[in-house]
């Protein structure tokens, strides 16, 4: 639409009409409506999609927004378009980015997804993020009804939705799903309880194992938050992965003498593994160790 006042194009959003057997928020059509406005008002940040206003046309609630000029990244990905390293891990850091400062404000998504990010193209032609759809957010003041019901798209959706209040740990989860779907170009297929994530030239062993310890079952296993999740991706990327290196799941069990793993993959251990990897190299360090060891320890808590 054209805004007449400021002479600019928007989004507008309409909601659908409730329907018998709706989600219980949407009893009221504007509860939705109000906390995404609100949700998204809290949230400022280049990469989440600006809310103008929210109002009301033929008995429905509508929203504002920003027009975000391009494709979601659902599209992208269908596409199966070969897109350059440095744009991807660019992509990468932006949506962490934007999902770790949604957390500081106090607000979780709940609803992380392909279909919910959109890449605007700039006048310079390179695409940039945006985080859109925080109807389903979860936080202090956003006004909803039952926190402990099952939300979001399901192949998205941590173990834990639904059972438990949301935490930042259920988009850690979904946003792990969502990198790595975009960095394999398909979704990871559970086999056995595991996690079987794709390879190719940027999702490396290293990469794929901090992915996998992102969608852990339990959420004191995934990283501490997203940042940590961000952390340990650039750690992956930027080392320099061993030739023999056989690691291809966030796990030491199944090891054999002679294997050899690089920092990435370390980086992407639940705390409880990494604790055993710090004592073995305390046991089998020579003297004088120490003070690398002291290096190590600190990591994600570890004392």
């Amino acid at each position: 639409a054209r805004d007449p006042v400021l002479h600019r194009d928007i989004a507008v959003k309409i909601l659908h009409p409730v329907r018998p057997g709706d989600d219980p928020d949407a009893t009221d059509q504007f509860v939705r409506s109000r906390r995404e406005a609100r949700a998204c008002a809290r949230v400022v940040h280049p990469n989440v999609v600006v809310v103008h206003g929210v109002g009301e046309i033929a008995g429905r609630p509508y929203i504002a927004m920003e027009w975000v000029d391009g494709l979601s990244l659902r599209a992208l990905i269908d596409r199966g378009e070969k897109t350059r390293f440095d744009e991807v891990r660019a992509w990468t850091e932006a949506i962490c980015s934007a999902v770790s400062h949604a957390h500081e404000r106090g607000v979780i998504h709940c609803d992380l997804k392909p279909e919910n990010i959109l890449m605007h193209r700039g006048v310079d032609g390179t695409l940039r993020p945006k985080l859109v759809d925080f109807g389903l957010a979860r936080g202090a003041n956003l006004i909803h009804r039952r926190p402990t019901q099952q939300r979001g798209t399901k192949a998205y959706l941590s173990p834990e939705a639904g059972v438990v209040r949301p935490t930042p740990a259920v988009d850690q989860f979904a946003l792990a799903m969502t990198l790595a779907e975009l960095l394999a170009g398909r979704r990871p297929v559970k086999t056995r309880g595991i996690w079987k994530i794709g390879r190719g030239l940027m999702l490396t062993d290293a990469v794929a194992a901090v992915l996998s310890r992102g969608l852990e079952r339990r959420p004191k296993d995934r990283h501490r938050d997203v940042l940590g999740l961000r952390e340990a991706l650039e750690l992956a990327w930027g080392g320099r992965v061993a030739p023999s290196t056989t690691a291809a799941t966030s796990s030491i069990r199944g090891f054999e003498v002679g294997d050899r793993v690089d920092a990435g993959w370390l980086a992407g251990l639940p705390p409880s593994q990494l604790r055993h990897v710090v004592l073995a190299i305390v046991a089998t360090a020579p003297a004088g160790f120490e003070e690398a060891v002291e290096r190590i320890a600190p990591v994600d808590g570890l004392d």
